[in-house]
C-alpha cells in the first residue's frame, strides 16, 4: 500500500519526535548510551538547532525573541513569585533537612551553579522543547494546547536521567520537570519568546538549587 506524500512526511516526524523525546532520555537512563548529561543536553541543541537553521520556513529570530522582554515575561515570574513561597513550604513540611542544605553545604559551589545553570544548560533545553519542538512538530501537533502539554510530557520525561541521589526513584524529578515544562511552554505559546522561557526556566532552576531540592536534578557523583 502506497502513503501519501504527506502522510509519509507525518510518519516521519512521529517517529522521529518518539525517537528523540521517548527513547533516548530511557537510553541514556538504562546507561545505554552512556551521555553525561551536559554534554547529551549541548549535543542535542546543537542538532535541534541545525535543523532549525537548515529549514527556511523557521523565523531565526524566534531563537531569543526579547524585544519588550518584561511584557512577555511578566506573567510568568509573578506566577513564580506566588509558587516558589509554596515549593519552599512543601519542602520544609515533606524533608527539613533539605530545605537550604546546598547553601549551607557548599556555598561556592552554589554560586557557581547559579551563574553556570543558565549558560550550559537553561537556553539549550528551551531551544529543544519549546522552540524547536512547536515549530518542527506543528504539522503533526496543530493545537496550541496539545503542543503545550507535548512539550511539557517531554520536558518531564528527559528529567528521567536523574536517577534519585536522595533515594528517590526519578518520579520527583519528572513529575516536577513536567509542571515546569508547561509552564515554560505555555508562556512559549502565548509570547513566541525563547528569552521569556529563559528567563521564568532560570528562576525555578534556581529556587530548586537554593531550596535544596537540586538533590533530585544532579546525576553526577554523589
Amino acid at each position: 500500500m502506497r502513503v501519501s506524500g504527506t502522510t509519509a512526511v507525518r510518519l516521519r516526524l512521529w517517529a522521529e519526535l518518539l525517537l528523540l523525546f521517548g527513547a533516548m532520555p530511557a537510553l541514556i537512563w538504562f546507561r545505554w548510551v552512556p551521555l553525561p548529561v551536559i554534554p547529551a543536553i549541548l549535543l542535542f541543541a546543537v542538532l535541534c538547532l541545525g535543523l532549525l537553521l537548515a529549514d527556511r520556513s523557521f523565523d531565526r529570530r524566534l531563537l531569543w525573541n526579547g524585544r519588550g522582554l518584561w511584557g512577555k515575561c511578566r506573567v510568568g515570574v509573578l506566577r513564580f513569585c506566588v509558587l516558589a513561597p509554596l515549593m519552599a513550604a512543601a519542602l520544609w513540611l515533606w524533608r527539613p533537612g533539605l530545605l537550604w542544605s546546598f547553601v549551607a553545604a557548599r556555598p561556592g559551589v552554589w554560586a557557581l551553579v547559579m551563574v553556570g545553570y543558565p549558560i550550559a544548560s537553561v537556553y539549550g533545553q528551551e531551544v529543544i522543547f519549546r522552540v524547536f519542538m512547536f515549530h518542527r512538530y506543528a504539522p503533526i501537533v496543530p493545537r496550541r494546547g496539545a503542543m503545550v502539554l507535548l512539550s511539557g510530557a517531554a520536558f518531564g520525561w528527559a528529567h528521567v536521567i536523574f536517577d534519585g541521589r536522595a533515594g528517590q526513584w526519578p518520579l520527583l524529578s519528572v513529575g516536577l520537570s513536567a509542571v515546569g515544562g508547561w509552564l515554560f511552554a505555555e508562556t512559549y505559546a502565548r509570547t513566541r519568546s525563547c528569552a521569556a522561557c529563559c528567563v521564568e526556566h532560570t528562576l525555578y532552576g534556581w529556587a530548586v538549587w537554593t531550596l535544596g531540592l537540586g538533590v533530585f536534578f544532579y546525576a553526577g557523583p554523589g
